[in-house]
């Protein structure tokens, strides 16, 4: 008998499929509904993946990653005021952990609107942050 792998959009497939069901017994799963959101994401599908992540925002969850990623649907959704204002907001909550993140988000979408210069801003190596003397 000869096996077969699954493919990987029957992979993602299941995945948002157990993501419903999650959801369905506990309508506020933050995991699920990252998931889901991210399936619609990377389904060429941002305005639904929009609706998941504005939902977690009303949840209360507030991190500069996912203020990324709300940015970044807005931008594939055509909505460019909006996803540069949610890249701001995560630059400023993001610590030195995520700020290389945000600013190569920021700098895919300027290049994607043609914003060249804050695209080569974005690019620029950052300066260090002043520390407190000891």
């Amino acid at each position: 008998m000869v096996s077969r792998r699954p493919r990987a959009s029957e992979a993602i497939d299941a995945e948002a499929n157990q993501g419903k069901r999650v959801l369905q017994v506990d309508p506020s799963h933050v995991e699920a509904l990252s998931c889901l959101a991210a399936n619609h994401f990377y389904t060429d599908q941002p305005e639904l993946a929009l609706r998941f992540y504005r939902r977690l925002l009303q949840m209360g969850l507030n991190t500069p990653e996912l203020w990324c990623n709300l940015g970044l649907c807005c931008f594939y959704a055509s909505q460019y005021d909006m996803a540069l204002s949610c890249l701001e907001k995560a630059l400023g909550m993001a610590g030195d952990a995520a700020m290389a993140d945000v600013w190569y988000n920021i700098a895919q979408v300027a290049i994607g609107i043609g914003d060249l210069g804050l695209a080569y801003q974005a690019r620029a190596p950052p300066r260090p942050r002043p520390r407190p003397a000891p």
